[in-house]
């Protein structure tokens, strides 16, 4: 701190930094001497063209050991300045430091010698005065220190619990997704069991339908067996009663050749039972006939009717096979893999869960300086 002796010397524009710098040194400047402040005002009659607001207070230093009377100096100086902090020493004007505007204006006072002397007297008066001064600027600058440390630890920590909490965030947001991938997860098993339900029910319909199908082709079989049978005897009996009637037919014939020449002139009775014989003989041969041709066609119908049901049985037991395969193979792939996709997802929620529960139980100690400790746990 320079203090100019003399009158008004100059008005020097500086700096914010260096009037806050200014400030500080004379606070220390006045702990040293036992100078302090007694009063505080305020000044409402200024305007912007004076270069200050119209409302700053201004403050009137005096030492304790003087009398607390207004300065002699420039009143209306004083009155322009504003905001402040001044000196005064017996009254009388010294230095006038305005930090927050960064002007500072020197006074000085009219009698150098008896400054000089003040100061002296102080000094050597008050020797501890300078070793308490320098103990306190020590000890007030380690408590900054601490506490500057103290803040930067705190914001480090806030810092820390921001991303904490954001990752907290994050996991329950994930664990809202699993949640609802999981119970997709679930819908999805549960169409999927109906859906084989489903299929299981329709492979005991088709079973049940080639079961009747088979047990119709087989009631159909033995009623074309029977009537083949039928038919057979029906058959074999037309051919008895064709070969007796060919052999009576024949021992006509023959009975007749040998006495044709006897009985040329007999009457016409036995030409007409010849007539009447050989049209049976025809008539029988034409039944015998039509059914030889039925009976190959009933054959031939039978054989058909074999073929057909050994091709419908081939293809029910192949589709019916390659159905259930092929529904039973799809249907566990498919529960396999929602078995493992429902595992993983388990165990990625049972970590996430233990993941939040170690955050919950996180907590740090910071110690401060001053001997306090501060606990900072992750809030709910």
């Amino acid at each position: 701190m320079i203090i100019v002796i003399g009158d008004v010397v100059n008005v020097t524009r500086v700096s914010r930094e260096l009037g806050l710098k200014l400030k500080e040194e004379l606070i220390s400047y006045l702990m040293r001497n036992h100078l302090r402040m007694v009063s505080k005002g305020s000044h409402r009659g200024l305007t912007e063209s004076d270069g200050m607001p119209p409302t700053h207070p201004t403050y009137r230093l005096t030492n304790k050991m003087f009398e607390k009377r207004r300065f002699k100096g420039d009143r209306s100086l004083g009155s322009r300045l504003g905001l402040g902090i001044a000196i005064l020493r017996s009254g009388e004007l010294i230095s006038w430091i305005v930090p927050n505007k960064a002007l500072m204006i020197e006074y000085g006072a009219t009698e150098d010698a008896q400054m000089e002397e003040y100061l002296i007297e102080i000094v050597v008066g008050n020797p501890d005065i300078e070793e308490a001064a320098a103990n306190r600027s020590v000890e007030e600058q380690k408590q900054k220190t601490a506490i500057a440390a103290l803040e930067t630890d705190i914001s480090s920590v806030r810092a820390e619990t921001k991303r904490l909490n954001d990752e907290a965030e994050e996991m329950l947001k994930a664990k809202a997704n699993i949640g609802s991938e999981i119970t997709e997860k679930q819908r999805k098993f549960s169409l999927l069991e109906a859906e084989y339900c489903t299929v299981c029910q329709t492979v005991e319909l088709l079973k049940q339908a080639v079961a009747n199908l088979l047990l119709r082709l087989k009631e159909k079989r033995l009623h074309y067996g029977n009537i083949s049978e039928e038919l057979n005897l029906k058959v074999q009996k037309q051919q008895g009663m064709g070969s007796a009637e060919e052999e009576i037919f024949l021992d006509k014939e023959n009975k007749n050749a040998a006495h044709w020449m006897q009985m040329s002139s007999e009457n016409m009775g036995d030409e007409n039972t010849e007539r009447c014989g050989d049209l049976d003989l025809k008539s029988a041969k034409m039944k015998l006939d039509e059914l030889e041709i039925k009976k190959l066609q009933i054959i031939e119908d039978r054989v058909e009717a074999q073929q057909l049901l050994e091709q419908m049985n081939s293809k029910i037991q192949s589709t019916a096979s390659a159905l259930v395969e092929m529904a039973v193979k799809a249907l566990e792939n498919e529960y396999n893999s929602v078995k493992a996709d429902k595992a993983g997802e388990l165990e990625y929620l049972q970590s996430l869960e233990a993941r939040i529960d170690q955050l919950k139980n996180l907590s740090y100690i910071i110690n401060c300086r001053c001997g306090n400790e501060y606990k900072v746990e992750l809030a709910n």
